[in-house]
């Protein structure tokens, strides 16, 4: 089997590539020379990043206040002890590791975490969802200096990246200060690899300062092998995603919302692109045709957005409420847009029906395991290849419906809210989602092995609490 533990995949003689390269001045390293030019360039380009900073602050594109974390400044102390750092590009690579983090804590309670990730969004939701025990900056720029002030505050114990994040500098500067970096659920496509083909002895030699990876399927395995990772480092693992927790809500606006939207047949469009608010609009006019108070509710994946989707839906004639203006989504709408962060696990629990957004247009396709995981029947389009295999599968095991025109979609929400076929599917999903949870356990076992040793005062603490 291809990335486990007891043998070598069948094509490393066709993939363990070797080129005569040489000695790197950043660590005990082979180096390409495009590595080395570029490091060099980002050892020099501190002016650069101030500069960027400023341009993204007046954008809007950094957070006002914080923006010098972007520049290797932290903002918070260091806690004592062991520290775990993950990094992910943005809110959804974060969210993957929650129980993950409650594994890790569960098994040292010496342990601390900190979060890095490049997006505002980010940091808002973060803040709502953190446990005590874990904290978030945000990602510096990848600039030596900025990056050097980073770890140097910082210290990791353990580095953790994410899914496909690969920054040069940072990688190359982690392995330098002797931090193991491990690469989890990463998922690399074609289009990375036809991209990085062009600088072959760049990504292989940037690759190597990886002390383990687990991929979540065969295609992330090939890739990676095709850009110069080698083979004995790869496990194929799955996605952590699917034994993530539950999204987070407030359970005092659920009652609050539930009683609002009480007798209303209820369906989400979540994290929607551009694009796929109309297909939903066109979709809700021809169900509310056919059955009573039906509401549907829109999550913009950039809620930025929101104006626009309020012209389409005007245009198409709704008078649609906005959450952000304070509306509720009760009285006489049949369209709201949840245009707030961190609400999706609310709308989701709210709704009997998840269109999944980013399938309905070329974008990939979103997280399937969260509308799952709150007992939403799922309906998807065509554009699925961030979660290939796990829509194919739920499809063909009657845990989702395959839509693409508004009129598809109308039936097949209309057929999902029928409360047996609602109960089919959605106990459809729970059998092809339950009882995974080895993605998380192989990911704890191999952290738990890089950290420096547990002192036996806090270990006999952590046995006494687990009695």
């Amino acid at each position: 089997m291809p990335g486990t533990s007891s043998g070598v995949h069948p094509c490393v003689e066709r993939t363990a590539l070797r080129c005569p390269l040489r000695r790197g001045r950043f660590g005990n390293v082979t180096e390409s020379l495009g590595l080395t030019c570029y490091l060099l360039i980002s050892r020099n380009a501190a002016g650069v990043a101030k500069f960027v900073a400023s341009s993204r602050l007046r954008r809007g594109k950094e957070h006002s206040e914080r923006f010098q974390e972007r520049l290797g400044q932290p903002s918070r102390n260091r806690p004592p002890g062991p520290l775990v750092w993950f990094h992910g590009a943005s809110i959804g690579e974060a969210k993957s590791v929650t129980a993950l983090l409650e594994d890790l804590r569960n098994a040292r309670r010496d342990l601390s975490f900190l979060l890095t990730t490049g997006t505002v969004s980010s940091a808002q939701i973060l803040a709502k969802q953190m446990p005590p025990y874990a904290m978030h900056q945000f990602f510096p720029y990848d600039v030596v200096p900025a990056i050097q002030n980073f770890l140097g505050h910082w210290k990791p114990s353990v580095g953790v990246w994410l899914e496909s994040e690969f920054w040069p500098a940072h990688i190359c500067e982690a392995h330098r200060s002797g931090v193991p970096l491990v690469l989890l659920n990463a998922r690399i496509s074609s289009n990375t690899v036809r991209k990085w083909k062009f600088a072959p002895r760049f990504s292989r030699s940037m690759l190597r300062r990886f002390h383990r990876v687990h991929v979540q399927n065969e295609e992330t395995w090939n890739s990676l092998s095709a850009m110069g990772l080698d083979v004995s480092k790869m496990e194929v693992t799955g996605t952590l995603k699917k034994t993530s927790t539950s999204l987070p809500y407030d359970s005092g606006e659920y009652e609050i919302q539930k009683e609002n939207l009480k007798n209303r047949n209820v369906w989400v469009a979540a994290s929607t692109h551009a694009g796929e608010e109309e297909i939903a609009l066109r979709a809700q006019l021809l169900l509310r045709k056919k059955l009573k108070d039906t509401l549907l509710i829109i999550v913009p994946r950039d809620i930025k957005r929101t104006e626009e989707i309020v012209v389409t839906a005007s245009e198409l004639g709704f008078s649609p409420f906005v959450r952000s203006s304070g509306q509720s989504p009760g009285g006489s709408t049949d369209a709201y847009i949840a245009d707030t962060w961190g609400e999706l696990g609310l709308w989701y629990r709210l709704s009997r029906v998840a269109m999944v957004g980013g399938s309905m247009v070329p974008i990939g396709g979103h997280n399937p395991y969260e509308p799952a995981s709150c007992d939403c029947a799922i309906i998807h389009g065509k554009h699925t290849k961030n979660f290939q295999e796990v829509y194919a599968e739920l499809h063909s095991g009657g845990g989702s419906v395959l839509a693409g025109t508004p009129s598809e979609l109308a039936c097949a929400v209309e057929a999902a809210l029928d409360p047996a076929v609602h109960a089919q599917m959605v106990e459809a999903a729970r059998q092809i989602f339950v009882g995974s949870n080895e993605p998380m356990t192989r990911a704890t076992e191999l952290i738990l092995s890089l950290l420096p040793n547990q002192p036996a005062g806090i270990q006999n603490m952590a046995n006494a609490v687990g009695r």
